[in-house]
């Protein structure tokens, strides 16, 4: 299988932090970066799959970086009754979950 690069960026008052992936089957081989809490972060995340690096926790800046570089490997293909539910973790998003749910979607959240 051919490895995927993936690149984010991330600025914010004139701080900037970027993070290269490298990705085989799903799976992150390399990771490296620059700027605030992206050595850190790219340590954390090498050898994780996509969505376990989506959900490690970093810096501000480096986390914007990751998550604008994880975007395009973990993308959903279209399908008609999925929708997005954002999830806070609290009763609202929950019930807007399974209501969803009830009215025969694919809620993904």
């Amino acid at each position: 299988m051919d490895a995927r690069e993936l690149i984010g960026n991330a600025a914010e008052c004139g701080d900037l932090a970027w993070i290269r992936l490298t990705v085989e089957a799903g799976r992150i081989v390399s990771a490296s970066g620059g700027g605030p809490g992206s050595d850190d972060l790219c340590r954390d995340i090498r050898g994780l799959t996509t969505l376990e690096a989506a959900a490690v926790r970093g810096s501000r800046l480096a986390g914007d970086a990751l998550a604008e570089a994880l975007g395009p490997a973990v993308a959903a293909q279209p399908a008609e009754r999925r929708v997005a539910v954002a999830m806070s973790g609290g009763v609202d998003s929950a019930v807007a979950l399974e209501r969803a749910r009830e009215a025969g979607c694919e809620p993904v959240g």
